[in-house]
C-alpha cells in the first residue's frame, strides 16, 4: 500500500457530511495526510433527497448565492481542522460523482472519504456506488447511521477489523493492503470466508445419512487451510480466522456485528455495471447494510494520465488553510 498523503472529502452539509468528516480528520491525523474538502453545487437534485428542505436549503438561490454560502459553510468548516492538518476547499458544478473522480485525479488522491444516503436501485444509481465503480482509489464509506471509529492514536486499544475473503484476486489485494495498515493502525483482523450453503442435491444425498455435519466440517477445515497461509508470520498473533456458511452479505454483516467491529475492508469485483451499480454485488451490500465503516479497495490499474481534468472555470478553491 502506498502512505496515506491526501484524503479526499466530499460533503453536502447534511448530517452524514459530520460522520465522514470525523473519519477523514482521524485518518489525516494518523498518517499526517492533507484534507481536501469538496462540496457540489449539482443543477439536478439527487433521488436520495426524498425531503424537500435537503435540496432546497443549497439550491433555492442563485448559482452565484449558492457559491457564496458553499464557501461560507466551508469555510466555517476548514477554521474548525487542527493547525497540524493542512487541508483545503474546493466547490465544483456539475454531476457530484464526477466532480469527486476530476478531483482525485488531479490531487492524486490515496483515499476518499464519504457518506452514503442509501443503495442503488432499478431507478437510481447512488453516487457512492458510481465513484466506488470508477475511483483511481481505496475509498472509506459511512452511513450516518453506522458506528464511529474509536481513537486511532498511537496509545489506543486495538480495534477490530472484519476482512472477508472469497479467496479472488480481488480480496488477496484487499488482504495486502489490510496488512499494511495494520503497520500504522492499532488493530486485530478478522479474515472471514463465507461458505456457500449446500446444494440442494448435496442436501437429498445426505438427508438420509449422519453425514451433514461432517460434510460441514469438512469444508471449514479445508477453508481455514486456505486461509491460514495467506498470513505472513509476523502478523499472525494479531490475525483471527473465521469460517461461515450461508448467505455472504448476511454473514459478514452479521459476523461484523458479533464481534463489535470497527471497521470491514473488502476488495471491489469489476464486475459488469448493471451487476456492480444495480443489482448489487457483496461489497455494494455490506456497504448499505453494515453496522461500521466500510474501507472498499479497488483493485488499481495503471494510468498514464491525470484521471479527468476540470472543466475550466467550474473550479473553485476555498483556501488553503494551514
Amino acid at each position: 500500500m502506498s502512505e496515506i498523503k491526501t484524503v479526499l472529502c466530499p460533503v453536502d452539509f447534511s448530517p452524514v457530511s459530520e460522520v465522514e468528516l470525523n473519519l477523514a480528520t482521524q485518518l489525516c491525523e494518523r498518517f499526517g495526510a492533507r484534507m481536501i474538502l469538496l462540496h457540489n453545487i449539482d443543477d439536478v437534485p439527487p433521488v436520495y433527497l426524498a425531503n424537500a428542505w435537503m435540496y432546497s436549503e443549497t439550491h433555492m438561490y442563485p448559482e452565484e448565492e449558492q457559491e457564496a454560502r458553499a464557501s461560507r459553510l466551508l469555510g466555517t468548516m476548514l477554521e474548525k481542522f487542527s493547525k497540524s492538518i493542512k487541508c483545503e476547499g474546493r466547490i465544483t458544478f456539475g454531476r457530484l460523482e464526477d466532480s469527486i473522480l476530476q478531483l482525485a485525479g488531479q490531487f492524486s488522491a490515496d483515499l476518499i472519504v464519504m457518506g452514503t444516503h442509501g443503495p442503488s436501485s432499478a431507478e437510481h444509481v447512488s453516487c457512492t456506488d458510481r465513484v466506488l465503480a470508477e475511483s483511481p482509489c481505496p475509498v472509506l464509506t459511512t452511513r450516518e447511521t453506522a458506528s464511529v471509529l474509536p481513537d486511532l492514536g498511537s496509545g489506543a486499544s486495538l480495534q477490530t477489523v472484519v476482512l472477508p475473503m472469497d479467496l479472488s484476486e480481488h480480496s488477496l489485494h484487499a488482504l495486502e493492503y489490510a496488512l499494511s495498515l495494520m503497520d500504522m493502525l492499532p488493530f486485530t483482523l478478522h479474515l472471514l470466508h463465507v461458505e456457500a450453503p449446500l446444494a440442494l442435491e448435496d442436501l437429498r444425498a445426505l438427508a438420509h445419512s449422519l453425514h451433514f455435519q461432517e460434510e460441514r466440517r469438512h469444508r471449514t477445515s479445508a477453508s481455514l487451510d486456505r486461509l491460514k497461509p495467506l498470513v505472513p508470520t509476523k502478523y499472525l498473533s494479531h490475525v483471527k480466522f473465521e469460517v461461515r456458511m450461508g448467505s455472504v452479505v448476511d454473514e459478514i454483516v452479521a459476523y461484523a456485528q458479533s464481534v463489535s467491529a470497527t471497521l470491514i475492508v473488502m476488495g471491489a469485483h469489476p464486475k459488469n455495471v448493471l451487476d456492480r451499480l444495480i443489482f448489487g454485488v457483496n461489497s455494494q451490500g455490506v456497504l448499505h447494510r453494515s453496522p461500521c465503516p466500510v474501507w472498499l479497495v479497488p483493485r488499481k490499474e495503471a494510468h498514464s494520465g491525470p484521471w479527468v481534468t476540470l472543466s475550466p472555470g467550474r473550479d473553485h478553491a476555498i483556501g488553503p488553510l494551514t
